[in-house]
């Protein structure tokens, strides 16, 4: 998996960006206690008023939230590179963040943004 900024425009920008995988074994621990967690919750409260917001709700969330952490790929680590507009330097250290399809950065020197973006190839 290769990961890459683009500036606004779609330009490339030379960057060493840093993927970290996550592990499919954890995860999928996450996805089952979560959404299980959450049917297990939903039918449990039943017999408690009021009883069809929480058979809903409950299980809505357990899924929707399963669902989210199914989705993730790999946490972005340090960034190094090089600003093309004002030539500063680009050195973020690793934030453990959660790569998204919006996952976004800002240079220090002049508050250009940037987007990490997955590379083709």
């Amino acid at each position: 998996m290769r990961m890459g900024l683009r500036d606004r425009r779609g330009s490339d920008v030379p960057a060493q960006i840093d993927v970290v995988p996550i592990p499919e074994g954890p995860k999928l621990a996450k996805v089952l206690s979560l959404g299980l967690g959450g049917i297990i919750l939903g039918v449990a409260t039943a017999f408690i008023p009021p009883h069809v917001p929480q058979l809903i709700l409950l299980p809505s969330a357990g899924l929707f939230l399963a669902v989210q952490i199914n989705g993730q790929k790999a946490k972005v680590g340090a960034i190094h590179g090089t600003c093309p507009k004002c030539q500063a330097a680009i050195d973020l250290p690793s934030e453990g963040k959660v790569w998204s399809k919006d996952s976004w950065i800002r240079c220090a020197g002049c508050q250009e943004p940037y987007r990490v973006e997955l590379l083709s190839g």
